[in-house]
């Protein structure tokens, strides 16, 4: 489970929020709150999430999941379209552990460049 920090605001547009839907759901942020990292103890973690069905089409893709994930002044938007809720969902979920994992991998990259830089300091005038 995410920790206490988070701030989940669930909206449905057209459809209702079963408890097989939100148990769904809990099982997803499960997965992408592995990713986020928090540096502060104290920070928040606030997550918007829309899951609507759209009336204008009969087939195809008629649900919408869209997520909003804010922390540490960044900012993440997903949204993805599906023929089932399940589908819309897992695709959400596939964007965001991607955008968070690429985000995540980027700042741990930058710490060990800084850090083999300062290596490299360090050793300077030494043969």
């Amino acid at each position: 489970m995410w920790n206490k920090d988070w701030v989940i605001n669930t909206k449905t547009t057209q459809c209702d929020m079963t408890p097989e839907i939100h148990a769904y759901l809990n099982e997803k942020l499960d997965t992408i709150s592995k990713l986020v990292v928090v540096g502060d103890a104290n920070a928040k973690v606030l997550c918007d999430i829309e899951i609507e069905k759209t009336q204008s089409k009969q087939h195809g893709p008629i649900w919408r999941a869209e997520m909003n994930l804010s922390f540490e002044g960044n900012t993440y938007r997903t949204e993805a379209t599906a023929e089932s809720i399940n589908a819309a969902l897992d695709e959400m979920k596939d964007e965001m552990t991607k955008r968070l994992g690429r985000d995540k991998k980027r700042r741990f990259d930058r710490l060990r460049r800084g850090g083999a830089k300062m290596k490299e300091w360090f050793r300077f005038g030494r043969k």
